[in-house]
């Protein structure tokens, strides 16, 4: 039975928030499952969410949150590429097979969209892509068809910021099949719903809480420095000590030394 992670990126890595076992995978079971976690916690109403190439998962998600963007995971998109390109389905050599995965990931990776289209002319104009029909169908109908959802050039910066895959979620996977499932003499579905419940999720959390001091940083455990700014209290030890070297380092730094080279994206040059 398909066994589903919630997980969101913390400063102290990937952690999981919820799990849920449905009896079919399909796109009305996993936003039934959706439906029930946000019905206890009403405020949830995240922006992005990040998926392997899953139309069910991808139907479910913007069926219960209408105004989410859904990305597909990097890793995983280089992985469908490469088991793709390099099997008998694409009837291509070797040197072919390079040519065009190389080509995608310029497609890929390219940060705006007018650079984006030239990089897909330059992959539909090229032999290896012109003469093979397969390469056309597989390309144009499974990817190009969905490019908002792994190209580079139609993602919000504050999401490249933060990540571009959900391998932190296979981590935890693993982690799960390996490290707990071999302690439960019970492997129904109910003896795995309570080692989940009882274990998996409890020690996630309090490893969150332990790990890189995240309960010490609250101002309820200790009094911060005076020369702490008000803002930066509350916030994990790594991060305020980057944002005090930041604000000592600016001082240096003029007004006319900054030139904004796309607003949307936030992207400078100092």
């Amino acid at each position: 039975m398909p066994l589903f992670f919630l997980c969101v990126h913390t400063n102290v890595g990937y952690k999981v928030l919820a799990k849920f076992i449905c009896e079919n995978e399909d796109a009305e079971s996993i936003a039934e499952a959706l439906h029930i976690i946000k019905g206890w916690n009403v405020w949830w109403n995240p922006s992005y969410f990040m998926v392997d190439y899953s139309t069910a998962e991808i139907n479910a998600i913007e069926k219960k949150f209408p105004t989410a963007l859904v990305y597909i995971c990097d890793f995983h998109r280089n992985q469908a590429w490469n088991r793709w390109v390099r099997s008998g389905k694409s009837g291509l050599d070797s040197k072919q097979q390079e040519i065009l995965l190389a080509l995608l990931q310029r497609v890929a990776n390219v940060r705006d969209q007018c650079k984006y289209e030239a990089a897909l002319a330059k992959l539909r104009k090229c032999p290896v892509y012109m003469t093979h029909s397969n390469v056309q169908d597989y390309v144009g109908n499974v990817w190009m068809s969905c490019a908002e959802r792994w190209a580079q050039a139609f993602r919000k910066q504050q999401v490249l910021n933060i990540v571009n895959t959900n391998n932190g979620v296979e981590a935890q996977n693993k982690h799960f099949k390996y490290d707990y499932l071999p302690k439960s003499v019970d492997k129904s579905v109910f003896g795995i719903a309570v080692l989940l419940v009882e274990l998996f999720i409890p020690d996630a959390y309090q490893h969150y809480v332990d790990t890189d001091t995240n309960l010490k940083q609250s101002s309820l455990y200790s009094k911060f420095n005076d020369a702490t700014p008000p803002y930066l209290h509350n916030r994990p030890a790594h991060f305020i000590r980057h944002c005090m070297r930041s604000r000592f380092n600016t001082g240096e730094i003029q007004e006319s030394d900054v030139h904004c080279l796309n607003i949307d994206k936030g992207e400078f040059t100092v």
